[in-house]
Formats: C-alpha cells, sequence, structure tokens
C-alpha cells in the first residue's frame, strides 16, 4: 500500500523513507524498514532488464554496454575518456528490457488480442491500424500470422527544468493490438537519453534496434488461455515530429532542399525559410528501396552533401520488416494542430478588428464543453498559452461557429477544408469514398492557402497535409497513430525527476517501482484474504464512485431517485425503477439536462439511429434494464462535415435503451449567436 501511495505520488526514496517512518510511528514498532538503502535496494533487485551504453562526447560513436561502473573507459576510436563510474553523466544513456511489460499486457487483454488475431472484420471501412493498407501488407508477409504483435515508436525532447538547458529524450512504444488508451499507461518507456544536446540518433538507436529485433526473431512466451505463446514484436510505425524524424530517417531537416520524409518535392528558399509550392501533378514519392539507393550513392561517392536529402544510412533500415518511408507517418498533433492549425488562425486574426475580436472571445468564452474534451474554452486572446488540446477542440468544434459571425462566405469556406478533412481522418469508421474526400479536400486547402496568404505561408506543415490522408490509408484513422498517448506519458515521466543529479536513475527507480507494484497487485489478486488491500489499490487505480450501478457495462452515478408513476407509466417502466442524473457508457460521461454547471454540458448525444438527442433522465431497472429519457433536438441543414443547424428542441418526452447512445455531443448556443444553435457530434471516444 505505501509503495502504491508513493508510485501515485512519484515520491522520491527520501520522501518514501519518512513514509514508512511514519507508519512506524503509528504502530510504535518498526514494522517495516524505513533506510533509504534498503528502499533503493528493493526498486533496483528488479531492474536486471536496465542497461546502460556509452556514448563518446567527441566523436559521437556508441562504445557499447556499460557492465561495470567502477572505471572509466576509452572511446577506441578518438582514446576520450568517458566517467562510467557517474551513471547521471550526460554520455550515458538507458535501455530497458520491455518484455515483462509486453507479457503482461498481452495476458491481460488476451480476449481483445485474440479477436484481433483471428476474427476482425474486413471489410472495405477503415476503423482502426489493423484496415490500414499497410498493416494488412506487413500481416501478408509474416510466416506465423496469428502470433505476432505490433508496436508504433515514438521519441521526443522534453525539458524537465526552466533555469536548464537539460531535457530527456525517452523512447516509448504503444502496442497496437491492445486497447487504445490516449492517457498515456499503456505507453512503455524501453529507453532515455538525459543531456544538454540531442543525442546522435544514430548512436543512440543502434542498441534499441539490435534489442527490438531480438524480440521480432525470439519472441516473448505468453500464457492466453492456459496456452503458451511465442509472440513476435514488430516496429511497423514511428509516430514523432519533424525535427526528430528527419534524424531517425537520416535525412535533410524540413528546412533544406529535398527535406520532405514522403516525397521529392524540392523546397523554395523565400522569407529566410523554406516553402513548398503546390504542384500539378504532384512530386514523385519517395520508396524504401529509393531511399537505399540513395544513401548508397552517398557513400560510394564519399560524398559530403546529400542525395535529394538522404545524408546517411538511418538505424531503422536495420529493423525488421520495417519501411523507412511509409513506417514515418505525419504527427498530426504538432503539424496539423500546434502547426498548421494555429498559423492559419493568426492569419484569420491578424485581418478582424478589435471588436470582431471581442464578439468572437465572448462566443468562446459563452461555450459549454463535455468533459470528454478535457479543457474548457479559453479566449483567443490566451492563444498562445492553448494546449495541443485545445487547438483540436477549437479547429473542429468552435472555429467554424465563431467565424461565421466575421469571415466573408469564401474565406470560411477555405478553412471549412481543413476542418472537415480532419474531423472526417479522425472518425471511427471511414469509408474509401470518405478518405478520396478528405485529400481532395486537404490538396485544395494547399492549393488555396498561397492563393489567400501568399507564398510565405506555404510551409513545411502546410506541405505535410497532402501526406496526411495516404498514413490514414496506410495506418488507420489519425487517432490510431498521434502522438497525444505519448505526450502523456512525456508528462508522467518528468513528474518522477525531482532533480537534475543522476535522472536516468531516478526514471529508472520509478519505472522499477511501477513494475513491483504491478506484481505485488498480481499476488493479492490471488488472496481474498487482502481485500482491503485491493480495495485501497484499486481506488489509486480508477476513480468509481461509491455510489454506483453497473448495468451491461454502463455504469449509472450518483444518488438515485425513486421514479415517479407518472413517468413508470409513460414509458411502461416498473414501480421499482430508479432515477439517475449521470451515466458513463464507453468511457464517456453523460448527465441529464437538469444536471448542469457553469461551463460544462454532457447532456447532448448522437443515438445510433442518428438522431441527436438532449438527455431528461436515466431510468434503471433490474428486469428491463437501463434506458435513457430524452428530447429530440430538430435539426435542419449544416453549417459543416459534422457541425448541424438546431431548429428546435422538441418538448416531447421519448425513450431509448443507453446502449443506443453512440456519441457525446457539443451543443453551442449563445446570445452573440442570436437565434442560430449548432451540434456536433465527436468523430470518435478513442482519442480522448
Amino acid at each position: 500500500m505505501s509503495l502504491k501511495f508513493a508510485l501515485k505520488n512519484k515520491l522520491p526514496i527520501s520522501e518514501i523513507s519518512n513514509l514508512l517512518k511514519l507508519i512506524n510511528t503509528l504502530f510504535s514498532d518498526q514494522v517495516i524498514c524505513e533506510s533509504k538503502y534498503f528502499i533503493d535496494k528493493i526498486l533496483s533487485s528488479s531492474s536486471s532488464g536496465v542497461e546502460f551504453y556509452g556514448i563518446c562526447p567527441i566523436c559521437k560513436v556508441n562504445i557499447g554496454k556499460i557492465e561495470h561502473f567502477e572505471s572509466n573507459i576509452t572511446c577506441r576510436i578518438c582514446s576520450e575518456k568517458i566517467e562510467s563510474n557517474n551513471p547521471s553523466c550526460e554520455n550515458l544513456f538507458m535501455l530497458i528490457d520491455p518484455s515483462d511489460q509486453i507479457k503482461s499486457s498481452i495476458e491481460e487483454n488476451a480476449d481483445y488480442y485474440l479477436n484481433i488475431m483471428h476474427n476482425r472484420t474486413r471489410d472495405k471501412i477503415i476503423r482502426h491500424i489493423y484496415d490500414g493498407k499497410a498493416y494488412r501488407k506487413f500481416v501478408k508477409s509474416l510466416d506465423d500470422k496469428y502470433n505476432y504483435i505490433t508496436a508504433t515508436l515514438n521519441t521526443d525532447g522534453a525539458p524537465r527544468f526552466e533555469s536548464s538547458t537539460y531535457s530527456i529524450w525517452p523512447i516509448y512504444l504503444k502496442l497496437n493490438e491492445i486497447p487504445l488508451d490516449c492517457t498515456g499507461k499503456n505507453v512503455i518507456t524501453i529507453g532515455l537519453w538525459f543531456g544538454k544536446s540531442k543525442p546522435d540518433m544514430n548512436a543512440f538507436l543502434e542498441p534499441v534496434v539490435n534489442n527490438l529485433n531480438s524480440l521480432s526473431e525470439n519472441g516473448i512466451e505468453c500464457s492466453i488461455k492456459n496456452k503458451t505463446h511465442c509472440i513476435k514484436l514488430y516496429i511497423i510505425v514511428v509516430c514523432v515530429d519533424a525535427v526528430a524524424r528527419a534524424l531517425m530517417q537520416g535525412f535533410m531537416q524540413y528546412n533544406a532542399e529535398y527535406g520532405c520524409g514522403w516525397c521529392l518535392q524540392a523546397g523554395e528558399y523565400y522569407a529566410r525559410s523554406m516553402r513548398y509550392r503546390y504542384l500539378t501533378p504532384p512530386a514523385e514519392l519517395r520508396t524504401h528501396e529509393g531511399t537505399i539507393a540513395h544513401a548508397a550513392t552517398l557513400v560510394e561517392n564519399n560524398m559530403r552533401k546529400n542525395v535529394y536529402g538522404v545524408k546517411n544510412f538511418s538505424t531503422f533500415l536495420l529493423l525488421n520488416k520495417f519501411d523507412l518511408i511509409i513506417g514515418f507517418v505525419v504527427d498530426y498533433l504538432h503539424c496539423a494542430l500546434s502547426g498548421v492549425g494555429k498559423r492559419i488562425t493568426e492569419c484569420i486574426l491578424s485581418d478582424l478588428s478589435g471588436d470582431q475580436l471581442k464578439k468572437m472571445n465572448l462566443l468562446l468564452l459563452d461555450i459549454k464543453v463535455p468533459h470528454q474534451l478535457a479543457r474548457l474554452t479559453r479566449s483567443l486572446d490566451d492563444r498562445a498559452q492553448w494546449k495541443a488540446r485545445e487547438w483540436e477542440n477549437f479547429i473542429l468544434y468552435y472555429s467554424l461557429p465563431v467565424f461565421s459571425l466575421v469571415l466573408k462566405e469564401k474565406l470560411f469556406n477555405y478553412w471549412s477544408l481543413f476542418v472537415n478533412a480532419l474531423y472526417i481522418l479522425l472518425q471511427r469508421e471511414i469509408t474509401y469514398e470518405k478518405l478520396d474526400e478528405a485529400d481532395a479536400m486537404l490538396h485544395e486547402f494547399v492549393r488555396l492557402t498561397r492563393k489567400e496568404y501568399g507564398k510565405k505561408n506555404m510551409t513545411y506543415n502546410i506541405h505535410q497535409l497532402l501526406h496526411l490522408a495516404p498514413s490514414v490509408e496506410n495506418w488507420g484513422p489519425l487517432f490510431a497513430h498521434s502522438t497525444f498517448p505519448f505526450e502523456a506519458a512525456n508528462h508522467d515521466l518528468l513528474q518522477a525527476i525531482h532533480c537534475a543529479n543522476g535522472v536516468n536513475l531516478q526514471i529508472s527507480r520509478y519505472l522499477n517501482m511501477q513494475n513491483v507494484v504491478c506484481k505485488l497487485e498480481k499476488c493479492l489478486s490471488e488472496r481474498s484474504s487482502k481485500a482491503k488491500v485491493k480495495i485501497y489499490c484499486k481506488k489509486f487505480s480508477t476513480s468509481e464512485s461509491i455510489d454506483t450501478v453497473r448495468i451491461d457495462n454502463i455504469m449509472y452515478l450518483g444518488r438515485s431517485l425513486i421514479m415517479s408513476p407518472n413517468l413508470c407509466e409513460t414509458f411502461q417502466m416498473p414501480k421499482t425503477s430508479l432515477l439517475y442524473s449521470r451515466a458513463v457508457k464507453d468511457g464517456c460521461l453523460y448527465t441529464t439536462s437538469t444536471n448542469r454547471n457553469m461551463r460544462s454540458n454532457n447532456s447532448y448525444a448522437l443515438l445510433k439511429n442518428g438522431q441527436f438527442i438532449e438527455i431528461f433522465q436515466f431510468a434503471v431497472d433490474e428486469v428491463i434494464k437501463g434506458i435513457v429519457i430524452y428530447k429530440n433536438v430538430v435539426v435542419t441543414g449544416k453549417l459543416s462535415e459534422h457541425i448541424y443547424n438546431v431548429s428546435n428542441i422538441d418538448n416531447s418526452l421519448l425513450k431509448a435503451d443507453t446502449s443506443d447512445i453512440m456519441m457525446i455531443c457539443v451543443f453551442i448556443s449563445s446570445t452573440h449567436l442570436g437565434n442560430r444553435k449548432f451540434i456536433a457530434a465527436l468523430p470518435n471516444l478513442c482519442d480522448y
């Protein structure tokens, strides 16, 4: 219990020791050892999967695994001495064997995994990464098509201390054949660099690739439904920002002439940066084989420059079954949201008057947001501090109603192309017709950008939009390969660092503590006598309400009320039926229209039959189970692909099974819109 508390609050060793001292004081006896040495010993005893490697600070080569920290080692190339006796020095990085975590993840989600392997549908609708063209091609290349697991890899620099230039560069894996999670809980840390500068990617990734190849060749033994399976791991997708992508592919950066990682279009230097024209027909696409040929030409001719942007052999060329071009996807978060969305919004706002901005701000602050969107609306005056999720919410749900107040039709339609395309590519089900439609929208948006805002705004982020739909065709909807889970994992990892000294060891202890707690919880699950301990640990992992009724995987929350005789008669419900004001379905909170607060609103939803509703009450009975009592939201016409004009909300009450609720909706109503109201369903619940 004490370790679970320490893990939840990310306590350093000294504070864990103080916690144990408190426990001993309460018992008036030393019931548990409280020394920091003992705690460190426990948390280090499970660290057999952690390895340290050294990199020469002069020639940047990997000097190999460090077996002993007692003495310094010398670089075999330049004879520089490395302080291997100081594990916190920046010339070291650590790698972590992910086998145990992968094994645990597969075994805990055995039913889901087996369904993906044997029973998933293969129609012409893109629902997940498994429906992608490149994923299907990968599976066909396997000898054993039922004992594998794939992963998406990510790495990015994350600054830890405001007063220091030091940052961490973790390497993460996200398994694709287990349930989606955008909070970072299912992300596995397999490596970590800590230092002042960016790591030399080839030196950093060489042992990573070797370890991953070992897991794809030898596999991981897992017990699934009491049968032993040898599951082989393959990295099929790498999702990183543009800076890290160039380093990992061995390409020049986006500000070079051939800076695109997917095509051979040459940029044009203009206004102190590289710009990309819209070409008809488009430039030739890069291929894995062509990239190898370019790298070979570079080496054979001993060229110091690059060949079509290829500047060296990437270590990822050695990764089993990995395609160096298709395997890298457009980073939706940094490209579309924090990149294009932010830049074009700035262009639009720069042409507006102060009164128009004020009007837009008042409308934004009037919008009540469903909890699923995670963040409340903020004024456009604060947009410099907006997080990526706020930009996503603004672009998808608020921007069109807000811009409808101030923009002329031509510019409004231009921005709508971008919004509609992103919404389509984020949907839970995407037909190939819709995929082509989104691709055409993005092409038209890129083409019109120069016309509307000039050559200066034809940036690399704008150019990347041309490769966004192909990424979805290859690897599924944008939520299947976005950097949101990795950003959440970064935040979690940074909280485990308490000082700049020995960062590698601090994170190593934190990750080991996670493993120790996980193993202890599994032991508890087999001992019913430890029920109180299990309940305590579960409370840290979930935020489930005490007053909860669960029926058919739907939770009804809060205090119940007896259903009135009139309602029972109207909806043919037993007199024992109870009313609830809140329910959680598929991880999403829904509330009644009477349960609103000042800034949020979870009472609007979309049914599976396509009807928008306002939730009035949830009614529950053991026999009839759960129903939702609602009012019809009448819509007439669309503002965009997904935003509907609301003409009326009927007063008559209707009912449906709670299981018929498909999606939470954003409802926009304000005095600043006059009589106009809008409603929009979220594209999916996987990315929130």
